[in-house]
């Protein structure tokens, strides 16, 4: 299903940001 993979990207955007805000390394 083609809205399974939008909220997965949407989903990964979010972490991405997230991790910008606060990066592990």
């Amino acid at each position: 299903m083609k809205l399974n993979k939008l909220g997965i990207l949407i989903l990964l955007s979010i972490y991405l940001i997230k991790n910008q805000e606060r990066p592990l390394m």
